[in-house]
């Protein structure tokens, strides 16, 4: 399961990603013990539900997150969303995520995807029983 936000510019404290990715990047190793890999502007917190990747450029900040399960998606998203407020954010602000599927599909495509592959399967169903 993926889920992805973008953090634009103006929304951030001082006015610089780098340093919100570095500020992040800080406080999830330090005070809550969880890996982090950072190298420039790009990082990735690893922790037990799954983990998300930061990037750091002009436009803000974009965190990728990625789970194991759709159940913990929640928490995960909730808490990544509770630290962008508290560390990153002016004034608290909202943090809107849009859940992906594969090749970042939203939520929104996805009744339509799932047709289309069932539409498939039938086709395939049928041509096979054809041949029978």
């Amino acid at each position: 399961m993926h889920s992805e936000t973008i953090i634009l510019t103006p929304q951030i404290l001082a006015q610089d990603a780098q340093r919100g990715l570095d500020r992040l990047c800080a406080h999830f190793r330090d005070d809550h013990d969880l890996h982090v890999e950072a190298l420039g502007d790009r990082a990735k917190v690893i922790f037990p539900e799954g983990g998300c990747a930061i990037r750091a450029d002009a436009e803000g900040l974009t965190l990728h997150l990625k789970v194991w399960d759709e159940a913990l998606r929640d928490n995960a998203e909730s808490f990544i969303a509770r630290h962008l407020q508290r560390l990153v954010l002016q004034a608290r602000s909202p943090v809107q995520w849009t859940r992906l599927w594969c090749d970042g599909l939203t939520d929104d495509d996805v009744p339509a995807v799932k047709l289309r592959m069932l539409a498939a399967t039938l086709d395939q169903a049928a041509h096979a029983a054809g041949r029978a």
